[in-house]
């Protein structure tokens, strides 16, 4: 059966397109290869916490280490639920029908691209402004008289946006730097460990 995604054993421009629509980055002369940075990698690489891993983890796997890729994207005989690969596109047959790239080329193009994603595509300016609120809002609580804070409360302190702070607080929360202190989840107070043991804004860049 014949596909319109193959020519003359050669996967088309209109295929490719389809997949670099989304941020795949197709690898290759013949582009029957791929690689895509996944959700776990972007998290581990940008908080460097241990708990931002993906469940490869339990093998001994890094996220920050990990370069998701395939040697043969559009060809596949199975649906797996949490398949990397984009569904809706879908698979071009069963058997691999297309000439195959060199081994050591696909390699080094691979690194290449993944070395041009981290450097000029993450989006690293949104982890570091988060980052600098995320000190500002815990030296504030640290220094501060108060026992429970909010949004509203740190808005008028610390001169951001709301939705930065909101997005800041989530983030130490999850870090079980802050804890809420209701049921609401919008009001919180700083952690007693930090609180008894943290004292200098150098100390709180090194914990976060």
């Amino acid at each position: 059966m014949k596909n319109r995604f193959i020519i003359d054993n050669k996967i088309t421009n209109e295929f490719v397109e389809a997949y670099t629509k989304t941020l795949y980055r197709i690898i290759g002369e013949n582009k029957h290869s791929s690689i895509k940075p996944c959700h776990w990698f972007e998290q581990r690489l940008m908080t460097g916490r241990k708990n931002r891993n993906c469940y490869k983890g339990i093998f001994g796997i890094q996220s920050h280490r990990c370069l998701q890729n395939t040697p043969s994207l559009p060809f596949c005989n199975q649906q797996c639920v949490f398949c990397w690969r984009d569904m809706e596109v879908g698979s071009l047959g069963n058997e691999f029908n297309v000439e195959a790239d060199d081994p050591k080329l696909l390699l080094n193009e691979m690194l290449r691209h993944h070395q041009d994603i981290i450097k000029n595509h993450l989006p690293l300016r949104r982890y570091l402004d988060n980052y600098e609120i995320m000190i500002d809002i815990l030296y504030f609580m640290l220094v501060d008289n108060n026992e429970i804070y909010n949004i509203n409360s740190l808005n008028k302190k610390i001169h951001v946006s709301k939705s930065k702070i909101e997005r800041a607080m989530i983030l130490l929360k999850n870090q079980e730097f802050i804890r809420p202190t209701d049921n609401t989840n919008r009001n919180f107070k700083l952690d007693g460990d930090i609180k008894c043991c943290i004292g200098s804004r150098e100390e709180v860049e090194t914990l976060i």
